[in-house]
């Protein structure tokens, strides 16, 4: 009868919180549609990356995590049988799914870091991607593909480098396109000598960023797996307690 007790309650209480969580994050995403289009047309202009798509997806996982949450909230609380099956059956299918998710994380991380890094280089030469690549050396500190001897831009027989490969602040739309031997308008300072840039290249710092993200993700979605097959039996215990009590 205690354990009974302890399993309602517990379920009851966990469930709570992430029914809440859900509500904030449509909350969230309602507030990013409407107050940041701005920032997502600025995103979008600077670096041609789309982002409009972002809180839709916040919106789609907090519904998600509320419907699932208020299942077994309510499920234990009112020791529904039906909702607390729905609950366990939806965990069961979440849980087998992180667990292949893991297996391919786990085992594929070094081809997920050749793909970046494959897609890194490629970027490089595309004019196309000349704002998402500055912007990639700006924020990981990098520079190039394999350092700062990637560009070949030269003014008075000295090699110089975009202001984003030594952390200058500027505006990443205003930068020359990558690879060619020209100098952005403006004044010559408002570029880095090879002294003054990052040594490191873009290709390997992204690469073992996304290695280290990738193995980190795998042993998260572990301790998740773990917690959600504890509340599948938790809910079936709950569950099976309700058919023997009636």
């Amino acid at each position: 009868m205690c354990l009974r007790f302890l399993v309602k309650y517990i379920l009851f209480f966990v469930n709570f919180i992430f029914t809440l969580l859900g509500l904030a994050l449509i909350g969230l995403g309602v507030a990013a549609l409407y107050q940041f289009q701005e920032v997502f047309d600025t995103v979008l202009t600077q670096t041609n990356i789309d982002i409009h798509f972002l809180p839709y997806v916040v919106i789609g996982v907090g519904a998600f995590i509320f419907l699932v949450s208020f299942c077994g909230c309510c499920g234990a609380i009112v020791e529904s049988k039906c909702l607390l099956i729905t609950y366990a059956v939806i965990n069961g299918i979440i849980a087998a799914a992180k667990i292949y998710l893991v297996v391919e994380l786990l085992t594929q991380y070094s081809y997920i870091r050749l793909t970046v890094e494959n897609y890194v280089d490629q970027a490089f030469d595309d004019p196309t991607l000349n704002h998402t690549f500055h912007a990639m050396e700006y924020l990981l500190q990098c520079c190039g593909t394999t350092g700062p001897e990637s560009y070949n831009i030269t003014f008075q027989n000295v090699s110089y480098v975009p202001p984003t490969c030594c952390g200058r602040d500027i505006n990443i739309g205003d930068l020359i396109n990558i690879g060619e031997n020209e100098i952005p308008e403006g004044d010559i300072s408002d570029l880095c000598t090879l002294e003054e840039s990052f040594q490191v290249g873009c290709t390997a710092t992204l690469g073992q960023l996304v290695e280290t993200w990738t193995r980190n993700l795998g042993y998260i979605l572990i301790v998740v797996i773990v917690v959600e097959v504890v509340a599948l039996v938790f809910a079936s215990y709950l569950a099976s307690t309700i058919k023997m009590k009636y």
